[in-house]
């Protein structure tokens, strides 16, 4: 049921191959009863189209969090993240885990000094508690871009890193990020962000 209802995708192909197969037995046969049922099948392929369109669950919510975020990376847009953060945000890596406004006070500057040519977010999967209001998001980033240190541009190697975000819905429909686990970062990710 999970995959009906996260991506009905496969449903709406499989009812558009039936609808189909009812129009070319239409054409073949050019009886009217086979038109009929094209119709209420696709119908039914509207219907479920229509109600996946309006109804959003809370794991598409968590992922779309994730996408924004990435598209606030790669614009270096430090407010739109900041929008996405709980006040009380922790940033972890390995065994250790921080207050997440102290190595946030590091990374922002250095964002903002940071021009991405892409960030790609892969292999992302999500999930969230309707009873908890908790989610919880892994994926993998791929990045690469320049950085200005001192008017010159430095570049940056394509970074692979791997990354859990927790979250809680802040309010109905709004997730907000209360962890970052990093779990792969290259070595100069890590010193940004726990000083190792």
């Amino acid at each position: 049921m999970r995959y009906l209802v996260e991506d009905p995708s496969y449903l709406l192909m499989a009812l558009g191959l039936v609808a189909l197969g009812f129009l070319i037995a239409l054409r073949v046969t050019q009886q009217g009863k086979y038109l009929i049922r094209a119709g209420v099948v696709a119908a039914i392929a509207a219907a479920i189209f229509g109600f996946e369109w309006y109804w959003v669950t809370d794991a598409e919510r968590v992922e779309a969090v994730v996408y924004d975020l990435a598209r606030a990376v790669e614009a270096s847009d430090v407010d739109r993240i900041k929008s996405h953060l709980d006040d009380r945000v922790t940033v972890g890596m390995r065994d250790r885990t921080v207050d997440g406004s102290l190595p946030m006070r590091f990374v922002f500057p250095l964002l903002s000094r940071t021009h991405f040519d892409f960030v790609r977010v892969s292999q992302l999967t999500t999930s969230a508690g309707r009873q908890t209001k908790l989610g919880k998001a892994e994926f993998k980033v791929s990045a690469t871009g320049t950085f200005d240190e001192a008017g010159s541009q430095v570049p940056l190697g394509t970074m692979g890193t791997e990354w859990s975000l927790g979250f809680r819905e802040a309010s109905p429909g709004v997730w907000k990020v209360t962890r970052i686990t990093a779990i792969r970062v290259p070595g100069q990710v890590a010193r940004a962000l726990f000083g190792r």
